[in-house]
């Protein structure tokens, strides 16, 4: 192919949503949904994500914000097994330099009995998951988004404790009818 003429696939083969396992390893808790209309949607936000949380599913829709300038977002629901999720959320659109957005989400369990080496019942603690996203989305070509979201990433459980990182990216390609 000539020219910029790669571009489009290229970008339709990464929009393309692999399955993999990253619900069972770190963090695992930023795959449940963020937010009443993506949980009211039964979370089908990767291709129509275009708010203040989009940042959770997929960085290329924070340009998708419309007229809207400044969005902000927050939740907080508790869940079954004494967990509870909240998140706070922050977007800006400008015109010459795309969209960004910086996100904190907090899982906490409690109630978790602690056994230690011989079986025996210690007492209980909880497990705290955090993650700050800072995100930023840019309009490439007509109707062609991309997006990227760092996340800095720390768990506490049972006296210990650790932190990582993680990078997101995304695409969104509308097509013209």
């Amino acid at each position: 192919m000539t020219g910029r003429a790669w571009v489009l696939p290229l970008l339709l083969a990464g929009s393309l949503p692999f399955p993999g396992h990253a619900a069972t390893g770190a963090a695992a808790y930023l795959q449940d949904k963020i937010g009443a209309r993506w949980i009211g949607m039964g979370g089908a936000a990767l291709a129509a994500a275009d708010d203040v949380h989009a940042a959770f599913f997929n960085p290329a829709g924070l340009s998708r914000m419309g007229t809207v300038t400044w969005q902000v977002g927050s939740m907080y629901a508790f869940q079954n097994l004494d967990r509870a999720t909240s998140s706070l959320s922050c977007a800006h659109q400008t015109d010459a330099y795309g969209s960004f957005a910086v996100s904190w989400v907090h899982r906490s369990i409690d109630g978790l009995e602690y056994v230690d080496a011989s079986g025996q019942s210690s007492g209980e603690t909880s497990s705290t998951e955090d993650a700050i996203l800072v995100s930023g989305a840019y309009d490439v070509l007509y109707q062609v988004r991309v997006g990227s979201t760092v996340k800095m990433l720390r768990q506490a459980m049972f006296g210990a404790s650790g932190a990582g990182f993680g990078l997101d990216l995304g695409v969104q390609v509308q097509p013209v009818l």
